[in-house]
């Protein structure tokens, strides 16, 4: 009897409640991938802006996968302008060029100009020219053309919008295209980043969290998380480096957090002050008076910066694993 009940229930195309969770998985899997070949428009973006003082540049290659796509937009009055100012241009566009081919081997890289309503259209062949031996010469083959205005750039009207549809359309047509957005992920991986992000938390989540969360997406294989959070890191929703057990042991959510604690310590002193009223309640005017003057920094003063409850080992970590920060012995003296 229960057998031809289940012989029923198949015929009026209901779920076998007795299939296995591999199989379940599967039919699951190949539904979503139904459903991606009939909904290509449906992409989400993460955007990162990678721009800011040259001091952070470091750090700059934590966040570049070849599951990117990266634009490069400089101001076309600086390639038109006196020879100075040209140049700084043309090596600042250079350095991005070449570090985006360093960190990625296939990412394309779009190109965009602002300020096309100061320029004008009739200077554009001067600012593609330019362009063109900058490009040459870093030796990357990642730019994508703007095949519709025959450039290598896509210029921008800052005023009114104009040519940001242009970016927009290359984006979803090279995004499409990308291999990585037609692979297959199993649906327990994202159920799992769902419920990651969905924790409140203030920007990370400890990686024995992160594990009980996926246990209860039926992931228990250490090597299956990690394998997961690798491909969430590639695809910028997460942040996770491995070099180290304090790095390792933190899930980053939102990195704005990590930028953040990083810019306490590197900082501009002429625009980005401290509140001295704290400082002096600590007694540590002394200490800020050597970071910003001999580029020291003390432990107390970095507990104070980041609070006492921070993730004081994996900040560091960071730090010193982009270059920002190396430890120095000042002898007997412990906390220096």
């Amino acid at each position: 009897m229960a057998e031809e009940r289940r012989k029923k229930r198949r015929k009026k195309g209901e779920v076998n409640p007795f299939l296995d969770r591999e199989r379940i998985d599967g039919m699951l899997k190949q539904q979503l991938h139904k459903k991606a070949k009939n909904r290509v428009t449906d992409l989400s973006y993460f955007i990162w802006d990678l721009g800011g003082q040259d001091v952070f540049y470091t750090i700059h290659h934590l966040f570049m996968t070849d599951y990117g796509v990266y634009y490069l937009v400089f101001d076309m009055r600086h390639l038109l302008a006196e020879e100075t100012l040209k140049q700084e241009s043309i090596e600042y566009l250079f350095y991005w060029l070449n570090t985006v081919r360093l960190h990625t081997t296939s990412a394309p890289i779009l190109l965009v100009g602002t300020f096309l309503d100061q320029v004008g259209r009739e200077s554009l062949s001067q600012v593609n020219e330019v362009l063109m031996d900058t490009i040459k010469r870093s030796g990357t083959n990642q730019v994508v053309d703007n095949l519709e205005e025959k450039l290598s750039f896509f210029p921008l009207d800052n005023s009114n919008g104009e040519g940001i549809e242009i970016i927009r359309e290359i984006t979803h047509t090279i995004s499409e295209k990308q291999v990585h957005v037609n692979k297959m992920v199993s649906i327990r991986w994202v159920k799992c980043l769902d419920d990651i992000l969905s924790q409140k938390s203030e920007g990370w989540l400890p990686l024995n969290k992160v594990k009980e969360i996926a246990k209860d997406c039926d992931i228990v294989s250490t090597t299956e998380v990690s394998t997961m959070l690798a491909l969430f890191h590639d695809l910028g929703v997460i942040f996770h480096l491995t070099a180290t057990h304090a790095l390792e042991n933190i899930v980053t959510t939102n990195p704005a957090w990590m930028i953040e604690a990083v810019g306490k310590v590197i900082r501009d002193e002429k625009f980005h002050m401290f509140d001295m009223e704290e400082i002096q309640k600590d007694s540590l005017e002394e200490e800020v008076r050597r970071m910003f003057a001999r580029g020291i920094v003390t432990i107390d003063l970095l507990l104070h910066l980041w609070g006492k409850n921070s993730e004081y080992n994996f900040l560091m970590d960071l730090m010193r694993r982009s270059m920002l920060l190396s430890d120095w012995n000042f002898g007997s003296n412990e906390n220096a």
